[in-house]
């Protein structure tokens, strides 16, 4: 949902398609301080799709949870978009379109479907909004390879802090 050519951008709009962008891109990137600080202390995160409980837990605790297992891929891409947002005062809804696809040596793993977040206003700075996610929702529409994947990253995170232990 791009605004049109000529039209003036609402800088709530633009902050949280940044804050999109930057979520994926920080993750993609290792950058997991960086990811923490679009967090709220405590978030709502619903992974039922792929198995997992909806649980609610702390920024520290997801982020620890997501920097144990993405290092541990050799290729992230999650390519996320805004397609529908609602704002009111404080808070905000995006739905996004989500294709994310991993990589370790020949394994491979995609995943679409769509992210929901929600997220409130923390602050107002240069009268640009500052926004936090307290909840995020994946919805999956289809896969292509294999969540295997998974437990190979899970593998390689623990070699290579193994390795860097015995370096010291």
């Amino acid at each position: 949902m791009a605004h049109q050519q000529g039209s003036k951008a609402n800088a709530d709009e633009i902050s949280l398609r940044k804050l999109v962008r930057d979520f994926g891109a920080f993750a993609d990137n290792g950058l997991f301080d960086q990811l923490g600080t679009l967090f709220a202390p405590e978030v709502r995160l619903d992974y039922s799709a792929l198995g997992a409980p909806a649980v609610q837990l702390s920024r520290e605790a997801l982020i620890g949870n997501w920097a144990s297992l993405l290092p541990g891929f050799d290729l992230t891409l999650h390519d996320i978009d805004i397609s529908d947002l609602t704002l009111t005062a404080d808070t905000a809804r995006c739905e996004a379109a989500l294709q994310a696809d991993h990589f370790v040596g020949a394994h491979y793993w995609q995943l679409t479907g769509r992210y929901s977040f929600e997220l409130r206003r923390t602050s107002v700075r240069w009268n640009i909004a500052c926004w936090e996610i307290t909840a995020l929702t994946l919805s999956l529409d289809g896969e292509l390879g294999s969540r295997e994947v998974l437990a190979a990253a899970t593998a390689n995170v623990s070699r290579r802090r193994s390795a860097e232990s015995a370096a010291r």
